[in-house]
């Protein structure tokens, strides 16, 4: 049985397997990650996360993490079943961070059930790692390791795959330039991503930020009707959607 790690504590991106015979353990696994919902109430925002692991995966799903950028308030494990039980937390080595890891058989060709986070602030972009169910190792266990790796290696990096994720923001002072800062620049990262796939929008988004007084509602239009048509993945959908919303409530108690 594999030790138990320091408890831990995204919207679709397909967090692929490295494909090589020279991948760490942990690096093997292919899956999809989404986030299914976020909910805003007052201060307080709540990400509901599913990951399906692929039927030709080489491992199964071991974890999944994310830094911390705000303050989360709670980070839930889903319920036992007969053969898998959950794990979650908040910290890792004295930072900040939402996991849940999963202590038991991972079916491969299925989904996780939800991982929720709740926490004060809004959706935006923070970094996270998805782990396969190798062994973890540090360099001196790995003889693929470099050599100049550092002695003292965080395992959920050196054995996980990064991708950017969404996380939630601590509040900043609002004001109506606040938001509408906050639109432009997640819109424009989730266009330089490639959560976006269309020129064209990545355009009128900006266009209904800048182009004289802010149009939000237009905006939130735009992301509905580009969410039905295919053109954005639920990590871009889920925080231009829930990040305009906010700052329409803000701009119409004004």
């Amino acid at each position: 049985m594999r030790p138990r790690p320091s408890l831990l504590v995204l919207a679709s991106l397909t967090l692929a397997s490295l494909g090589s015979a020279q991948a760490r353990p942990g690096q093997r696994i292919v899956a999809d990650l989404r986030v299914a919902s976020i909910t805003r109430s007052a201060d307080t925002t709540i990400v509901s996360y599913r990951i399906h692991i692929a039927a030709n995966s080489a491992e199964g799903l071991y974890s999944f993490t994310l830094n911390g950028t705000g303050v989360p308030l709670r980070v839930l494990a889903p319920a036992p079943t007969a053969t898998i039980e959950w794990a979650a937390g908040t910290e890792h080595r004295g930072r900040a961070v939402a996991q849940w890891v999963l202590l038991g058989a991972s079916p491969k060709g299925d989904s996780t059930p939800l991982l929720v986070m709740k926490g004060v602030g809004l959706p935006g972009v923070t970094t996270g790692w998805i782990q396969g169910e190798g062994l973890p190792s540090t360099n001196e266990e790995d003889p693929d390791a470099k050599a100049d790796e550092p002695g003292d290696v965080d395992p959920i990096v050196y054995n996980g795959i990064q991708r950017e994720v969404i996380g939630i923001d601590p509040l900043a002072t609002p004001s109506n330039a606040s938001y509408m800062e906050r639109l432009s620049r997640l819109s424009a990262r989730a266009c330089l991503n490639g959560w976006i796939t269309s020129a064209t929008l990545c355009t009128q988004l900006q266009d209904r930020l800048s182009a004289g007084p802010p149009r939000v509602p237009d905006f939130l239009t735009a992301v509905e009707t580009a969410n039905a048509a295919g053109h954005m993945n639920s990590l871009a959908y889920w925080m231009l959607k829930v990040n305009g919303e906010a700052a329409r409530d803000f701009l119409q108690r004004r």
